[in-house]
């Protein structure tokens, strides 16, 4: 969409995150976190997953913090949030 940089999706009480590397999205999980918390709300770690999209055979490893929380591969097709 020419020079429009979309970065988050919103729908009801859903949110869709969209970076390209790991480090910028977790940038974006620990901003909103720290928005909801300013508005008295909070992520729910345990219905939050990360899915990575990729063109190359070879699996990306993504590891993104939330609290005391951090995901793992839970198949081929994504991640999810374990309590460490």
């Amino acid at each position: 969409m020419g020079d429009i940089k979309v970065n988050c999706l919103l729908y009801a009480d859903d949110a869709v995150l969209i970076a390209p590397s790991e480090a910028e999205l977790q940038a974006l999980v620990t901003c909103m976190k720290e928005e909801c918390e300013i508005k008295g709300l909070r992520l729910n770690a345990n219905k939050t997953k990360v899915l990575v999209f990729e063109r190359d055979e070879e699996r990306t490893k993504c590891e993104i913090w939330m609290e005391n929380y951090r995901r793992s591969q839970q198949n081929d097709d994504g991640y999810f949030l374990e309590t460490l």
